[in-house]
């Protein structure tokens, strides 16, 4: 077994052949970088060249002309396709939407009339209320006015009949 200052000593000496091995290596992952960037340009430019190239179907072979064109018209049916079921599936929920508002319009009418019919029968309620306190306070005034005084030993009989 080695002691700690073993460990240590050999610890140091791989932190001293990680630092080499990192010097080493820095300059070759630069040179990587430079030379990726330059093989990416140049497939960028060579890639615009070629789509330059198809567009204008200059020098460019009949059968890959015709892929072209078959991929072109298909992926345009496609896209009609789809255009289609879009438009489909967007007139049937402008109907569906149409069915709510319709529907909810006819719940809005349904409940102005509740209302109207409540607010009657709040009025109608009011006014007997106001004829039920009316008649309420000729009742309380008649019975102060016979139980005044003796009166209510001579009025007993008046005001158990005057309810």
């Amino acid at each position: 077994m080695g002691t700690l200052v073993d460990l240590t000593g050999y610890i140091t000496g791989r932190d001293q052949v990680l630092a080499k091995i990192e010097r080493a290596l820095l300059p070759v992952q630069a040179k990587y970088e430079t030379y990726f960037a330059e093989v990416t340009r140049v497939r960028e430019s060579e890639l615009g060249q070629l789509r330059d190239l198809l567009r204008e179907g200059d020098g460019v072979p009949a059968a890959v002309r015709e892929q072209v064109s078959q991929a072109t018209a298909e992926e345009s049916r496609r896209f009609d396709e789809k255009l289609a079921e879009m438009e489909k599936a967007r007139r049937k929920l402008e109907d569906e939407a149409e069915g709510v508002r319709r529907q909810s319009l006819a719940d809005e009418e349904q409940v102005k009339k509740a209302n109207q019919e409540l607010n009657a029968e709040e009025e109608e309620l009011k006014a007997r209320n106001a004829r039920l306190l009316q008649d309420i306070a000729v009742y309380n005034t008649r019975l102060r006015a016979l139980g005044h005084g003796f009166g209510f030993f001579t009025h007993i009989f008046k005001m158990r009949s005057a309810g």
